[in-house]
């Protein structure tokens, strides 16, 4: 008994260090300026900062803040997938699920929408 305890929490730890080891690649990954696939005019800005710039055509709309993470005001999908949290306050976000970022090389972005589902593609610049 005391066996399959240990077994189980090593795969835990194994599990939430492989987590980890995919925010960390995603925190870099998104780095950079991308494009709205639908309207070329829309941009978005990632920085190391953990800040990001909103831009239409060459006018900076807004600059808020980003996270990666496993989770959005306590909702997550059990197939592990990400979410990019952009918030200029605590009380005002949104969240999307990261469908897809850099995948083998493709440099885009595919995020879905929490509330209504829509997919949302970048290009990267």
């Amino acid at each position: 008994m005391v066996r399959i305890f240990t077994v189980l929490i090593l795969i835990a730890i194994q599990f939430s260090g492989c987590k980890e080891s995919k925010i960390e690649e995603y925190k870099k990954d998104i780095l950079g300026m991308w494009i709205l696939e639908s309207d070329p005019e829309t941009k978005i800005e990632f920085l190391e900062d953990g800040t990001v710039n909103n831009y239409y055509g060459e006018e900076l709309r807004s600059t808020e803040y980003y996270v990666i993470t496993s989770s959005c005001n306590g909702e997550n999908r059990a197939d592990g997938t990400f979410v990019l949290k952009q918030f200029s306050s605590v009380d005002d976000y949104f969240c999307s699920y990261i469908e897809g970022l850099n995948i083998n090389d493709s440099n885009m972005l595919s995020l879905m929408t929490f509330n209504q589902g829509k997919i949302i593609v970048f290009v990267r610049e």
